[in-house]
């Protein structure tokens, strides 16, 4: 029997030199009048829309509707704040990796059609990567004093397959590898990838 991914409606973010990866809580600012409406309404439901990467090809004379990668990640707001000239701070949590086909939205903002991608391999990650990828995490953790702080207490509480997505998130590449990234779904290539990054 096949079994079918689920599928959501949501607004989607395109967004240039940022990828969220699921598990991964970080911090946006929202100063555009369509995505402010966007963000008021997605409050209104489950508070989910994806957030998609900027293709680098767009041309200049479409960059008000740049041309994204189809596979991004969902996500949910999980704080916000809104400022008195209507934009918003807002903390996002990345929910699932999905392919995205984009369809005709009557709102100030695009809509896809989010399919989720399902992962596999975790169980075929070696010892070896495991242990080296938990010693390169070292590497993440931020000063406590900072607004978006990455602690030891909190890597060492994540699952293998959040500490895959967290390390990829930060990850220093050039936006387009870590896209690419994102688009592994077999967690043990991720790993071994992730592994050659932070050994370099």
């Amino acid at each position: 029997m096949t079994v079918k991914s689920q599928v959501w409606r949501v607004p989607v973010f395109p967004l240039a030199d940022f990828v969220l990866f699921p598990r991964v809580q970080a911090p946006l600012h929202i100063f555009e009048d369509r995505y402010s409406r966007m963000l008021e309404d997605v409050l209104d439901e489950e508070g989910r829309f994806c957030m998609a990467t900027v293709d680098d090809a767009t041309p200049i004379a479409s960059e008000a509707m740049p041309d994204f990668h189809r596979v991004g990640c969902l996500c949910e707001v999980s704080d916000y704040s809104r400022l008195d000239d209507g934009r918003y701070n807002i903390l996002v949590t990345g929910v699932s990796r999905v392919e995205m086909s984009e369809v005709i939205s009557d709102h100030p903002y695009r809509q896809v059609d989010a399919r989720a991608i399902c992962v596999a391999g975790l169980q075929d990650v070696s010892s070896e990567d495991k242990h080296v990828l938990r010693i390169h995490s070292e590497q993440l953790v931020r000063n406590d004093l900072e607004p978006f702080a990455v602690s030891r207490d909190y890597l060492r509480g994540l699952d293998l397959e959040s500490l895959l997505d967290t390390m990829a998130f930060y990850a220093n590449l050039p936006v387009e590898e870590r896209q690419h990234l994102l688009e592994t779904t077999a967690m043990d290539v991720l790993a071994a990838e992730l592994v050659r990054v932070y050994d370099e």
